[in-house]
């Protein structure tokens, strides 16, 4: 337990120390700091959906669903400041450059890793690395853990997940499903279903209530269901603000928003668009 324990202190300060981050569901890693010049990190109070449109037509790039009034934190370039100023909209500038914020976080991800508190957990991880860990888990535990594959993407990575259950014939358990990173730029939510397949290994063999829960149910993880937008977010050329998977549109912008491709209610209108250059086109 006292594992655990360390790796919430870690990532607890990781967050605390990139606020910033972790108000928008990112944390911000270093890219290629040329396509972040002269960006900065905005909270837009909008009023009104005139407001808002204005601002979609002017190619302002939200950082969380685009599709409401009040506080919403976005990127600006100084031309969208004067749009702003036009339109009466009062901003609260969280980081005034992009550039600078992610140097700093880089620092300061590197200076977390190498103090190595928390393990694994000292870090983000690439999908590769994820990977290595969900094979390492089942060689280790093979009476309770099983690395499945749910799909390929459209790049041809593997989309890998675990099951996660007692020894036994599972057909008749109820099943739990949890996945991670629909959206690319949302690292925590890679590492957070990992610590919740940590957690239920090791309360497999130290928790009698989790020993219970397995052997009644099966539980199904699949860590990263976009990898190909995950490692974007990653790559030398990528872009560490990229939110949707990275389909081919027929030679238009790329991408879908998985959390808006489901089958029930697709494309209901609320945080949706038809457009593919949008952050939650629906495919």
């Amino acid at each position: 337990m006292m594992m655990f324990q360390a790796t919430v202190l870690t990532i607890s300060t990781l967050f605390a120390q990139g606020a910033t981050g972790l108000a928008l569901g990112l944390t911000l890693d270093q890219g290629p700091t040329n396509q972040y010049d002269g960006l900065s990190i905005v909270n837009a109070r909008i009023e009104s959906h005139s407001q808002l449109q204005q601002l979609r037509d002017a190619g302002v790039q939200p950082l969380t669903c685009f599709d409401h009034e009040g506080p919403t934190p976005m990127l600006f370039t100084k031309e969208h400041y004067k749009l702003a100023s036009s339109l009466r909209i009062e901003i609260n500038v969280l980081e005034p450059s992009v550039e600078k914020y992610l140097e700093n976080f880089s620092l300061l991800r590197a200076e977390s890793k190498a103090r190595g508190i928390g393990g694994w957990y000292s870090d983000f991880k690439t999908w590769g690395e994820v990977n290595t860990k969900l094979s390492q888990i089942e060689s280790t535990n093979p009476n309770i853990a099983t690395m499945i594959t749910v799909g390929t993407t459209h790049e041809g990575r593997s989309i890998h997940g675990i099951r996660i259950t007692a020894p036994g014939d599972a057909s008749s358990r109820k099943q739990i499903l949890w996945n991670g990173c629909q959206h690319a730029r949302e690292w925590v939510a890679v590492m957070v279903p990992m610590y919740i397949i940590d957690g239920l290994v090791d309360g497999w063999y130290n928790d009698d209530e989790i020993r219970t829960l397995l052997e009644k149910t099966e539980v199904i993880i699949v860590p990263i269901v976009n990898p190909d937008g995950y490692e974007f977010t990653y790559a030398t050329g990528g872009n560490r603000f990229w939110r949707k998977n990275r389909r081919n549109n027929s030679g238009s912008c790329e991408g879908v928003d998985l959390n808006r491709n489901w089958g029930y209610e697709w494309n209901g209108g609320d945080s949706t668009s038809n457009d593919t250059c949008s952050d939650v086109y629906v495919g």
